[in-house]
Formats: C-alpha cells, sequence, structure tokens
C-alpha cells in the first residue's frame, strides 16, 4: 500500500492512496483519494493533545 500527500496548505490536504498485491504494483486493486481538513496547533497546544494520546494508548 502506498499513500502520499497531493497538496497541503493552511486548512486543507489532500491524500492519494493504492493498495495491490505484494509483486503486483502495476495492477492497483484499490485506489482512494481524500480531502481533509488540517487544524493547526499552537506548541503548547500539540503537547498537551500528544500527552493525551500517549495515556490513551498506555491504558490495558
Amino acid at each position: 500500500m502506498e499513500g502520499k500527500v497531493i497538496r497541503l496548505g493552511n486548512r486543507v490536504g489532500v491524500a492519494e492512496l493504492r493498495a495491490w498485491h505484494p509483486g503486483r504494483e502495476d495492477k492497483p486493486i484499490a485506489a482512494g483519494m481524500g480531502v481533509y481538513n488540517v487544524a493547526r496547533l499552537s506548541s503548547e497546544e500539540l503537547a498537551a493533545w500528544q500527552e493525551k494520546l500517549a495515556s490513551e494508548h498506555a491504558k490495558p
């Protein structure tokens, strides 16, 4: 599988994804494109978000 960012602006990002069977990269079995809303965070907001995410993944 391969994914790449086509465009990333201040508020919108566009990504393209492709999937194939091993050894058959010339024959994709699935393809998709997504448009995403991008939320820019301050360094403090990013640190708080990363801390929250880490604590959620640490729970048994």
